[in-house]
């Protein structure tokens, strides 16, 4: 355990030292192993290479849809693969995005929305009442 924890110092120092972000620490990353597993669901498992096309095809939506950086979006979805390619997707054209609490309901959710000011509400099937 000691050991992990002393690679882990001396990865997020390098980081910090770069100042890199978390977009390009995963573009680092998912170019060296792009066949490596990223993800793992019940339902799927994801290389490093599927993530980032996931999250170019989101990143390039969204960029038409006329989403710039600084813009907020909120992300309304239980954990699964393509909660992180949505998020990395949007991380990478600068969008910033509210993790919502998917235990929230009615008012308390609500009110998450409504103090983070998102141009957009990204949420799961799930969550589909209609």
């Amino acid at each position: 355990g000691l050991f992990i924890l002393k690679k882990s110092e001396f990865m997020v120092n390098r980081y910090r030292k770069k100042n890199a972000t978390v977009t390009s620490i995963f573009n680092e990353i998912a170019k060296a192993n792009p066949n490596k597993l990223a993800l793992a669901s019940p339902e799927s498992k994801w290389t490093f290479q599927d993530l980032d096309h996931y999250s170019n095809n989101v990143a390039k939506a969204f960029k038409k849809a006329g989403f710039k950086a600084g813009d907020e979006v909120a992300l309304l979805m239980e954990s699964k693969p393509e909660f992180v390619g949505i998020w990395l997707g949007l991380s990478k054209l600068g969008v910033v995005t509210a993790l919502l609490n998917t235990n929230q309901k009615m008012h308390t959710l609500l009110h998450s929305i409504k103090v983070v000011n998102a141009r957009a509400l990204i949420f799961d099937k799930d969550f589909d009442s209609g």
